[in-house]
């Protein structure tokens, strides 16, 4: 949980406080990855239910799945319970409960598809033409004009109105980077402004900017190495390629200018905002690099990862970097934690306690990490870092897919980092806002960066610090009430049982979607919804299986290949659901204990 300290530089009631808090934490560039916008919501839920029952080949389970997961979301969107949406929405809950239940059911599923594909066309169809002014309509009440419900009540309904906006225009086309943007230079302005702050022209201004029409985007790249820049073709389908860009162009950085083997490249494109635009140009010159690249000029030609844009209708360019992947969180590393790790990469490629295949395989992963790192393209990224956890998980060996095989091995091991980072991410907190906890039986402040994650957990258990904490977070809205709602999961073992059960069910519904995904792309040469957001789960998800598998290796001096990390893992977190279910965390804070030991 991420706080923006200029939030107190504006007279915000505590609603649009949580509202201009949780779009930061969606679409801020070091969020958590739970604490990032949701992939999925109500529309692409539906639609790509609908796209897999039009699919001959279509697996029964994946369809399964899909439908239990969108009776999920169907359940939960605060948007669908507004009076326009709500009995449509009950409607196709029930035809969804009949043909996807509990169990998967085939004879279920395929009796009631003919009926439930019926209303789900007229479901979605009202969906894209009511969904975003609901959920627009529903935010503006909230933060607007407040009813007398509990604060919990109204800014969990707050949070999920913001998650389906945020994901819904993700998935029409806006870049993450330009909502981020719409943050910082709408919501909480960056710059001092001339007028008064008044929050609701800020709130009109977003309305009309997120729904906007597409409009027409002029774009140049520059483009490094090409062989011989003066006999290159002037158009390639409907790229023009020149030896130098126009002079405004070229004024704004040195990376327009002629130089050497440079050429530049233009296009126009329709888009939502000036990075989608470029993102859209850049994939259509790289894939006709592609194509130069195989037979006309062989060079290792480069385009470069930022570029000039305007509006087609307008004159003012501008440089922007394309989107890319968000960053995921950067957490320092302490002298002992980076010897640590440095033994332990040391331990692994010139040791013989791994077998040659387990190190292989490691070090495989490895590679495909940094590759996937290094393209600036979505597809490649995913299908590089996917195969990097099947790596890993493969050589578990079995009769099960490859997807399912991937989502046995790394479950547990994610579900435990998930834990960790929350304990990390609400320490951090209290050290931004200086709160400090007093032990009981000393009476002495507690050096709260020299617990462990076990010794954390017991600490924020404590109904004391709790209420301390609450009534020092009073001013983040906010960061108080998702604070406090982990705590609470924390002082119960079994309230903690039923988070981790939800959050399981969800990570193994996006595990298995980010697997198809890697299929359309392999297979169909297809583009998943979203492919920026699955792509950044996806990276947190293979580093935080590497992290977790180095430090074992460290830490367990027998520890022989990545099959036993993960056979032990997998049965430590049983062991911590087991004892959870008796009322009883510490299973649980062992197997943290575990996953990250204290680096003294």
């Amino acid at each position: 949980m991420k706080h923006d300290p200029r939030l107190a530089q504006y007279p915000l009631t505590r609603e649009q406080a949580v509202f201009a808090s949780v779009w930061y934490n969606m679409t801020y560039a070091y969020s958590l990855d739970s604490h990032r916008v949701r992939v999925m919501h109500a529309v692409n839920i539906l639609e790509e239910l609908m796209r897999l029952n039009s699919y001959a080949h279509a697996n029964g389970e994946d369809r399964w799945m899909v439908g239990r997961e969108a009776l999920s979301i169907l359940e939960n969107e605060a948007a669908l319970k507004r009076l326009a949406l709500s009995p449509p929405t009950a409607t196709i809950r029930a035809l969804l409960g009949r043909s996807f239940g509990a169990k998967y059911d085939k004879a279920a599923l395929e009796k009631g598809r003919p009926l439930l594909e019926s209303y789900l066309r007229e479901y979605v169809s009202l969906l894209h033409r009511r969904y975003v002014d609901e959920v627009i309509q529903g935010l503006h009440d909230a933060v607007l004009t407040p009813d007398a419900r509990p604060e919990p009540e109204r800014f969990n309904e707050i949070r999920s109105l913001t998650g389906s906006l945020v994901s819904y225009l993700i998935a029409r086309g806006q870049s993450i980077e330009g909502l981020f943007q719409l943050y910082s230079h709408v919501l909480v302005p960056i710059r001092r402004q001339s007028k008064p702050y008044q929050f609701a022209q800020r709130f009109d201004l977003l309305r009309k900017l997120v729904t906007s029409e597409r409009r027409s985007w002029h774009v140049w790249f520059a483009i490094d190495g090409v062989t011989d820049p003066k006999s290159f073709p002037a158009k390639i389908g409907d790229i023009q390629f020149a030896k130098a860009t126009p002079a405004e162009v070229a004024a704004l950085d040195g990376s327009m200018k002629e130089q050497g083997h440079r050429l530049f490249a233009a296009d126009t494109a329709d888009a939502i905002d000036a990075r989608t635009a470029g993102q859209l140009v850049h994939d259509r010159i790289n894939r006709v690099l592609d194509l130069v690249r195989f037979e006309y000029d062989r060079a290792n030609i480069f385009v470069s990862e930022q570029f000039a844009v305007r509006k087609s209708t307008g004159d003012d360019w501008r440089m922007l970097p394309i989107p890319k992947v968000v960053p995921n969180p950067q957490s320092s590393v302490s002298p002992a934690e980076l010897d640590a790790f440095a033994q332990n990469v040391g331990r692994l490629v010139s040791g013989d306690r791994f077998s040659l295949e387990g190190r292989d395989r490691v070090l495989a992963a490895f590679r495909l990490y940094r590759t996937g790192a290094d393209t600036t393209s979505f597809e490649n990224k995913l299908v590089n870092w996917w195969t990097g956890l099947e790596f890993l998980a493969k050589g578990m060996g079995g009769s099960n897919s490859i997807a399912d095989a991937v989502e046995g091995s790394v479950t547990p091991i994610l579900m435990g980092v998930s834990v960790i980072n929350h304990l990390a991410a609400y320490r951090e907190i209290l050290l931004e806002q200086s709160i400090e906890l007093i032990d009981a039986s000393s009476g002495q402040p507690l050096a709260l960066k020299e617990l462990d994650f076990a010794q954390l957990y017991d600490v924020l258990a404590e109904p004391g610090h709790r209420q301390t904490i609450n009534t020092r977070l009073q001013n983040l809205p906010l960061t108080q009430m998702r604070f406090d709602q982990f705590m609470g999961f924390l002082a119960s073992p079994a309230d903690m049982n039923t988070f981790l059960e939800r959050s399981e069910q969800g990570l193994r519904w996006h595990l298995q979607r980010v697997w198809r995904a890697r299929c359309d792309i392999v297979h169909s040469a297809g583009r998943m919804v979203n492919i920026a957001l699955l792509c950044a789960n996806l990276e947190a998800y293979l580093k935080s299986v590497l992290t977790a598998l180095l430090a074992a290796f460290g830490r367990i001096p027998t520890l022989a290949s990545p099959q036993e990390f993960f056979i032990r893992a997998e049965h430590s977190y049983a062991s911590a659901r087991d004892a959870l279910g008796r009322r009883d965390a510490g299973a649980l804070k062992a197997f943290l204990t575990e996953l990250k030991p204290q680096q003294v």
